[in-house]
């Protein structure tokens, strides 16, 4: 299985969240996706970023400090 840092994989969730819409979101969410695989923790991680990528209901908001 290939390495892949934990900067590449915040750099990518990061381009895919602006890619696919939620922008104003985007750095902390890819944040969250990095500390998430740091610690093993995938279910939250590189796992949903599909689901992050596709969200349309407004959980994905950069001005609000919930998600």
């Amino acid at each position: 299985m290939p390495h892949v840092s934990l900067d590449e994989i915040e750099q990518a969730t990061h381009r895919a969240l602006v890619a696919t819409g939620p922008d104003r979101g985007g750095r902390p969410l890819a944040r969250a996706v990095r500390v998430a695989e740091s610690t093993g923790n995938r279910i939250c991680g590189l796992y949903y970023l599909e689901s992050y990528c596709t969200v349309a209901d407004g959980r994905i908001d950069g001005s609000s400090s919930r998600w």
